[in-house]
């Protein structure tokens, strides 16, 4: 088996000091405030508002002795729960709340504009106009947007190639071995750019769906520099599905165990 590295192929990166961002917008199944909101707002299509993070905070909680901050996505799902067992009003950030609580339509948006929902000194028409969030007061007009870099496919493709066999294990399909290539998260962010004090990144799915990694070598996370020790590859006849393609249903002299 190959050597393993940390893969991620991306169309563009928001390189930081410290750690790295990028928004995606998230029109999650089965609701409909992202289409009031733009409704509302069409230009803010797109853009890092047209997101659960509009209207969502993040949260943490202690495992073991250490906190785990999760972003607004992952706390959602952390806090109201994949069953909808807790409370979606926990999971609002006061721009959410004031939305909600005047009525959760577009007419509710319209009317709370004047407002300065998180207290930053800025109203909430004002932050929408900047493309920042008015229900986060870290995140304001006067915030300098960070250095980033967007790769074209061209780009992309220049690159150095790398290619590695990992072993994919899902929850609700079966697991298999699959070749991958792609440009490493390493090489991607040397042809960034990123900045030599940088100690690890956050990488975002399109769904909002966020992932920390370090960049170095750590014990607890997988890290982006470097390689990892080599795998072993492990074959038994009996988990080979293009041989049992029904595992779950006794085949003649097959013992279960």
């Amino acid at each position: 088996m190959r050597t393993s590295r940390l893969l991620r192929l991306v169309m563009g990166i928001a390189v930081l000091a410290v750690v790295t961002t990028a928004f995606a917008a998230y029109h999650h199944m089965g609701e409909n405030d992202s289409g009031i909101f733009l409704e509302a707002y069409p230009d803010k299509a797109g853009t890092k508002l047209d997101s659960c993070t509009l209207c969502h905070s993040g949260g943490s909680y202690i495992s073991g002795d250490k906190p785990v901050t999760l972003g607004s996505c992952q706390w959602c799902h952390y806090s109201y729960g994949y069953d909808a067992s807790g409370e979606i009003e926990e999971t609002l950030n006061p721009y959410g709340k004031a939305y909600q609580s005047n009525g959760r339509n577009v007419a509710a948006l319209k009317s709370i504009e004047g407002q300065d929902s998180d207290g930053d000194g800025y109203s909430d028409r004002s932050e929408l106009d900047a493309l920042r969030f008015p229900g986060d007061a870290n995140d304001d007009p006067s915030q300098v947007p960070a250095p980033f870099r967007v790769f074209s496919r061209g780009e992309l493709e220049a690159l150095p190639e790398h290619s590695q066999v990992l072993l994919l294990n899902a929850s609700k399909s079966t697991d298999f071995y699959a070749e991958y290539t792609g440009v490493t998260m390493e090489d991607l962010l040397t042809a960034a750019g990123i900045r030599p004090e940088a100690t690890n990144i956050k990488v975002f799915a399109p769904d909002g769906f966020s992932q920390f990694f370090s960049l170095k070598p750590d014990l607890h996370n997988y890290h982006v520099i470097g390689n990892y020790p080599p795998g072993a590859y492990h074959y038994d006849q009996l988990a080979d599905i293009s041989l049992h393609p029904n595992p779950d249903k006794p085949e003649p002299n097959r013992k279960i165990v």
